[in-house]
């Protein structure tokens, strides 16, 4: 259907996700960490108690939208019909089920819901194609439906109008992609900038690049173990739903307002698990994907996003508190900040990783919100405009910058994003630079291990890491170490010499069969 004039009477194609009898529902819980959260946590563990939230479907056959409120995994809970009475949907009960069942869900104390049917939410609360969205004042959207109205214009209106929702009403909204390996990113709702865009832990769901707007983004951002997107979608509400709960208990961000606190924990939240997403479960994450971004101008792979959901991970991020940045003090290895930064300006988080360890992972990422601007022509205009925000890492000696060691620095994305194993000891800073001002959410996640032997990041080889490092660390004997040097005195005889350097030789490079020497660790 070509474009058309906004006046004109136009529906969307709206479909769902999946449409087939009810999964198994295996063991996905542990899976996305949640049972290594109840494990830690026990009583403690948050529920989403206070959460309201909303769930838009696509009406199946007959018009049906709404879960069925008589099945048990919703008993007590309040069910609005926000688009009219309609017969239960197998498909609506399956997406709730798994977001805010008693039983089968990470967030059981959700009971305040609005359902809307989809092509009802987009015409009355986004209030296309006349109007600026209603107000939302739920938390958390779930969107287990794909969509289009078969025209670019009305597309990127479209999804101009979700952005604005969600950085005005500070809203996490939740999309699924499509599913099937290859398939294109869907138009409506996942393109949007400030959403978080679900696919599937296998990779049969659909991948970026974005066409819209500015072609060649990332999505989707992060994805669960789910067997269609449909369900893995309100796998990622649920856990947005948690750690909204655990947000509002620790009363954070106090300084703000009610509305702009909203808002930071928004985009808090999502920084928060795409940060804690795990990548273990792929033997090719990378940035970008058939050709890695050598370069980090792609923040994300193209078929995993961030990674897969991990609430445990995400959750102790958040609840390890804020680390403002700083030139004369030094972040805990995990947490978050919400910032702004001016054009031209950065923002520095410096951290040390201690002498005897390595650090064997790190994940940091910044997000932050398109911004969109109504101003008024005969009707609502819509004006976006988004920072381009960098993120580069840096070894450090005090508070100088050191050599570069990694960088993030997409021109088309709404994140950043740094992900790497194996770095030595020692001083580390992340920097964030803007060419206009913005508000950010930052987070990051430094998991630390004793070294071993000297294998000094613990990547189970010794080669020119290790000789690099003990090059400046050696003295001669009768010297003492020099500081941060006591790693290398292998026979702790007081000094780093000749002595110690043979055991860096008896274990350095690798055998003739390609394998390490195996005596580092």
């Amino acid at each position: 259907m070509p474009d058309g004039a906004m006046n004109r009477r136009r529906w969307p194609a709206v479909f769902v996700l999946a449409a087939l009898a009810r999964p198994s529902y295996g063991d996905w819980k542990s899976d996305v960490g949640y049972t290594a959260l109840r494990a830690r946590l026990q009583e403690a563990t948050p529920t989403g108690a206070n959460v309201a939230v909303t769930q838009v479907e696509a009406a199946a056959s007959g018009g049906a939208y709404l879960p069925d409120r008589t099945n048990p995994q919703f008993a007590g809970k309040t069910i609005q019909s926000r688009s009219g009475e309609s017969g239960a949907s197998s498909h609506a009960t399956t997406v709730a089920a798994y977001w805010y069942g008693l039983t089968e869900s990470l967030a059981p104390a959700v009971n305040q819901i609005d359902a809307w049917a989809a092509t009802a939410w987009l015409q009355e609360a986004l209030n296309f194609p006349a109007g600026v969205p209603i107000a939302e004042t739920r938390r958390v959207q779930n969107h287990s439906w794909v969509g289009t109205w078969q025209s670019s214009t009305y597309d990127t209106l479209t999804l101009r109008r979700v952005d604005l929702l969600v950085e005005r009403d500070g809203v996490v909204v939740v999309a699924g992609v499509n599913n099937g390996a290859g398939s294109a990113i869907p138009r409506l709702i996942a393109h949007a900038y400030n959403v978080l865009s679900v696919g599937l832990t296998s990779g049969a769901s659909s991948y970026g690049p974005t066409v819209l707007e500015m072609a060649g983004r990332v999505k989707p951002d992060l994805v669960a173990p789910a067997g269609q997107t449909s369900w893995a979608a309100p796998m990622v509400a649920s856990a947005s739903a948690l750690l909204l709960e655990s947000a509002d208990s620790a009363g954070i961000l106090p300084e703000m307002s009610a509305n702009q606190r909203r808002a930071a924990e928004a985009v808090l939240v999502k920084s928060c698990l795409m940060a804690g997403a795990t990548k273990d479960e792929f033997v090719d994450w990378r940035r970008g994907f058939a050709s890695p971004s050598a370069d980090g101008s792609v923040p994300l792979d193209y078929r995993y996003g961030a990674g897969e959901l991990n609430v445990d991970n995400s959750h102790r991020i958040l609840t390890a508190g804020r680390q403002p940045a700083s030139t004369a003090a030094r972040v805990a290895l995990t947490g978050w900040d919400y910032e702004s930064v001016g054009a031209g300006a950065s923002r520095s988080y410096y951290f040390d990783v201690p002498e005897f360890h390595y650090l064997q992972q790190l994940s940091i990422l910044v997000a932050w919100n398109r911004r969109v601007a109504v101003s008024y022509a005969g009707g609502p205009v819509f004006n976006p405009s988004l920072a381009n925000i960098d993120m580069h890492l840096y070894r450090s000696d005090g508070w100088a910058l050191g050599p570069l060691v990694d960088r993030s620095v997409s021109a088309l994305d709404n994140v950043e994003h740094i992900y790497l194993r194996h770095l030595p000891a020692g001083g580390y800073v992340f920097r964030i630079t803007s060419d206009a001002t913005a508000s950010y959410a930052v987070a990051w996640d430094a998991r630390v291990s004793a070294a071993v032997g000297v294998d000094i990041n613990g990547d189970g080889r010794v080669n020119g890491t290790e000789l690099e490092a003990f090059t400046a660390c050696a003295a001669g004997p009768g010297i003492a170490p020099l500081p941060g040097c006591a790693f290398w005195d292998t026979d702790r005889d007081g000094d780093v010499d000749q002595s110690d350097f043979g055991k860096l030789q008896a274990c350095f490079g690798d055998k003739p069969d390609g394998s390490p020497m195996g005596c580092g660790s």
